[in-house]
């Protein structure tokens, strides 16, 4: 191992010089250091733990310290201790700057007496003066390295607060070679270590950071904080603090001055307490949020939900029995469909002293019992204020038991099905040695926003920068509509269900608003299959996909539902089964239809009285005579799927159509496609 020079080290002579006699607990040792801080966190490290835990369990040859003539209490003269005793004396009493001074009058005198070098540094510290308190105690340490090897560890705490973190490394690499450390105590110096090599590391390849002040009138001389924008871009949720409390507010983007309106209090959820750490739905109609001291809350803090009425107004907000609990409950972070939630609780069974744990909203409108996120996310410290980017994948939280820079430090995670990724520290100078909060993200993953105190001091602002790529979410877009009565035209309050096609396990559901409109998020990069169904009409199926590469934007839509009663055939308008498909050139249905057959036979089945008849149509690809041969057998197909359901065949029928009923132009591949459909009728020939 080199040691580096400079510092610590340059008071050692021959430091490379150690012999090693290994024990039998060599390895056990070496094992506990790593268990708390994994080996892969931390690249540089592993040699640098060994070298440790060789030196404190298998002994180590005594290190050659330089060490000078000097003065100490024991050997002074009178007028020394003296001074000495008065300074130690003034510092009690916090006169920092007499105690300084007599200090001073005796080091002028006596250079070398090294405990008033020692006390010198520690005032320093005392009074805030950091940077300054490393001179005299690195003077002491170059006058006998051995004196209080409990030095090397206070030299090595003060390099750490000026943030030289591999001067502090070395320190306490040091501290261990000559502090006669136990076991216990060599472990924690060694994650120390460890943690000082990973902030050195940040601190040394640091990510793009420009923050700037969020552009409007959100802003005030009260503080603001926490931010969260709707999937539209459209609205903005935060809390401001004035006279001591803190209210939920709100505004709305100007987008031809490319800035944030005023700041509008949500009068029907706050309060005379605080509300605050909150989140809000991607269409902007569920709200969650912290209050703490309400009556008949259940553990002090707890996480309360309000839901957006169809003339603008809020609910009152409920207290959900079944989510929260007796321990600390609070920061909610809703899923895009406003149906799960992340939280973070103090409350039993979690691996740290607060925990993020999640649970889902049932069709009862009951949530279920909250389950902890794991040992991934969660540390044996505290994990809080979860951001989830609308994607639905990616976890922003703050930490204070992963490694990072200092007191609380904001990471990153992705979902992976039901997996989360190792957290990742998203890097420094966005991590501080302070203690950063939380961190929201807008809709198009691009512009992330953070709270810091305003220029002018003395209260706290919204700002926002641009996110390294490395740390940016999915792409995102947004599904906005309006479902209707074909008939009467007017709006219907309908349910969406949205799926992969490559996963129809996979669903989110969304409640259409009293007035008919919908807004829904989803990730690019998959086609998606979306039904619509409501009581007393039939359902509405769609198929599409955005495109990979283009940015973040929405797609408008406008989807009739017919009532469900049975009329002629040649009356009502065929419903496409958008997401029924074959293999090409063939009537063998692929297995990526059955989510939108089941839907069909489930309508079937809740209306008994009903008869379909299921149509095939084609392009003009391929003779007439062929195309219709194939229109026949993939419409027999659904027809003979359905009985295989054990659905009676008088209430089924089916007709092939070929080429003959194009709904789209044939001299495109787009024109073609919309051609190539299989749809149902409600009726009967």
């Amino acid at each position: 191992m080199q040691f580096k020079q400079g510092h610590v080290y340059k008071y050692i002579r021959n430091p490379n010089k150690i012999r090693f006699r290994i024990f039998d607990n060599l390895l056990q040792l070496y094992n506990e250091a790593t268990r708390y801080i994994p080996v892969k966190s931390f690249p540089d490290h592993r040699f640098t733990l060994l070298v440790i835990v060789l030196t404190m369990s298998c002994g180590m040859s005594p290190l050659i310290l330089s060490a000078q003539e000097y003065i100490s209490f024991k050997n002074a003269n009178s007028k020394l201790t003296k001074s000495y005793d008065s300074a130690k004396e003034l510092s009690k009493t916090k006169e920092y700057d007499k105690a300084l001074d007599r200090l001073e009058k005796a080091l002028k005198a006596e250079p070398r007496f090294i405990d008033a070098l020692i006390l010198k540094s520690e005032i320093l510290y005392a009074r805030g003066s950091t940077a300054d308190a490393i001179g005299p105690l690195e003077e002491s340490i170059a006058l006998d390295s051995l004196y209080n090897p409990g030095n090397l560890y206070s030299l090595a705490r003060l390099y750490e607060l000026n943030e030289n973190y591999s001067a502090a490394a070395n320190g306490m690499e040091a501290y261990i070679a000559v502090g006669n450390l136990n076991q216990k105590r060599t472990v924690e110096i060694a994650l120390r270590i460890a943690s000082l090599e990973f902030k050195d590391s940040l601190v040394n390849n640091p990510v793009d950071f420009d923050p700037m002040i969020v552009p409007g009138h959100v802003n005030t001389d009260a503080d603001e904080a926490l931010p969260a924008v709707t999937i539209d871009a459209k609205s903005m949720v935060f809390t401001r603090r004035e006279k001591g409390v803190e209210d939920l507010y709100t505004a709305r983007w100007n987008e031809e001055k490319q800035q944030w309106g005023q700041g509008i209090p949500m009068s029907s959820i706050n309060s005379i307490l605080n509300e605050g750490a909150h989140t809000i739905s991607a269409d902007g109609t569920v709200i969650a949020f912290t209050s703490c001291n309400r009556r008949k809350s259940f553990g002090g803090c707890d996480i309360y939900v309000a839901r957006q009425l169809s003339n603008g107004e809020w609910t009152e907000a409920i207290n959900p029995e079944e989510l929260n609990s007796i321990a600390w409950d609070g920061q909610p972070a809703l899923t895009a469909d406003g149906r799960g939630m992340y939280f973070s609780s103090s409350r039993k069974g979690g691996h740290g002293n607060r925990d993020l744990w999640y649970s889902e909203l049932q069709t009862n409108g009951q949530w279920t019992t909250p389950v902890n996120c794991g040992a991934t996310l969660n540390s044996k410290g505290n994990e809080s204020s979860p951001f989830l980017h609308y994607d639905d994948r990616t976890l922003y939280f703050m930490s204070d038991g992963h490694p990072g820079m200092g007191d609380y430090d904001i990471f990153t995670s992705s979902r992976k099905g039901d997996e989360w990724s190792q957290p990742l520290n998203i890097g420094y100078p966005i991590n501080t040695s302070k203690r950063e909060g939380g961190l929201s993200v807008h809709p198009n993953g691009q512009t992330a926003y953070f709270t810091v105190e305003s220029e002018k001091g003395g209260t706290m602002d919204i700002y926002q920068f641009d996110l390294p790529p490395e740390l940016q979410p999915g792409v995102i877009s947004y599904l906005t509509g309006l479902v209707y009565d074909s008939d009467s035209k007017l709006p219907v309050a309908a349910t969406i269900s949205i799926y992969p096609l490559q996963n129809s396990d996979e669903e989110y559901i969304y409640n259409v608003r009293s007035d008919g409109t919908f807004t829904v998020a989803l990730a690019h990069g998959q086609p998606y299959g979306l039904h619509v169904t409501a009581p007393g009409y039939t359902f509405f199926s769609l198929q599409f996909e955005f495109d990979t590469v283009r940015p973040y934007g929405n797609e408008d839509v406008r989807i009739p539902l017919q009532p469900m009663k049975e009329v002629e055939s040649t009356s009502r308008e065929p419903i496409v089964l958008q997401n029924v498909e074959f293999e090409s050139g063939s009537s063998t249905l692929l297995t990526s239809s059955y989510s939108e057959l089941e839907l069909l036979l489930k309508m079937l089945i809740e209306h008994p009285d009903i008869k379909i008849i299921i149509q095939g149509h084609t392009d003009n690809v391929g003779t007439p005579e062929s195309n219709l041969t194939l229109s026949e057998a993939r419409a027999k197909a659904v027809y003979e799927w359905l009985i295989l359901k054990e659905m009676p065949g008088e209430r089924i029928s089916y007709k092939g159509f070929g080429e003959t009923t194009p709904i789209d132009s044939n001299d495109t591949e787009q024109g073609r496609q919309k051609n190539r459909r299989t749809e149902f009728v409600v009726g009967s020939y």
